[in-house]
This record gives C-alpha cells, structure tokens and sequence, in this order.
C-alpha cells in the first residue's frame, strides 16, 4: 500500500495543450511586423507608446486632485419639532406600484418551501 504522499507526487503537467510550437508562433508574429510597436487605430492623432507625446503614469498621477469628503449640507432644514435630521413626506401610489412583494402576482412571488425541502436543506441535501 502507498502513502498518499507518494501517489499524489507527480510532475506538473498543464491541461491547456496548445496545437504547434513557441518557434512557430514567433515566425508568425514576425511576418505579420509584430516586432514593431504600432499605434492602437482608436488613439488620436497615431500615439504610439513609449513616444514622446505619451504621458507617462507618474506625470498622470501627479496631475491628479487628491480624493476629499466634503460634508452634506442640509439646504432645507426641518422646522418642526421632531428630532429627525431630514424630512420625509409621505405621497400615494402612483399606477403600477406596490407597498409590498406580496402584493405581486402569483407567478412572481416566492413559491412556499416544503416541510421536506427545508429537511433536505437542514441534512446538507442528504435525503
């Protein structure tokens, strides 16, 4: 009888297996000038990278504004007497509203679990 060590010990093996070889691949991206960088066709005016018109990450960074909360100011404030920091009024049901899920129809409401699937559930879905 083997350890389990010793029968999972075994040599990497990738399962992605690719049809041809890296040299091929090369040849490929040579012939069509891959070696060269070129402009991708959405830039404006043809940047290209590493050119001196691209700016780089630092110099975007370093033109950028620091995040900064700014506080929310009530321009309403309550007048009554009541101690809540906003006030909410109430307004009726616009056509097509509900108050609850409950009032939807039948075929969009929760179907009611069973005593059997909520044992099914509570065993792990051994029956």
């Amino acid at each position: 009888m083997l350890p389990t060590q010793v029968r999972l010990a075994h040599a990497y093996k990738p399962l992605i297996k690719f049809v041809g070889n890296k040299a091929a691949l090369v040849d490929i991206l040579k012939s069509h000038n891959y070696e060269q960088t070129k402009p991708h066709p959405c830039t404006i005016n043809g940047i290209a990278p590493g050119s001196k018109d691209c700016l780089s990450v630092d110099d975007i960074l370093s033109k950028q504004l620091p995040f900064k909360v700014v506080p929310y100011v009530n321009k309403n404030p309550v007048t009554s007497s009541s101690d809540n920091k906003y006030n909410f009024t109430p307004r009726g049901l616009k056509e097509g509203e509900l108050n609850s899920i409950f009032e939807l129809p039948k075929k969009y409401q929760y179907k009611p679990i069973d005593d059997l699937e909520i044992e099914a559930i509570n065993n792990g879905g051994a029956i």
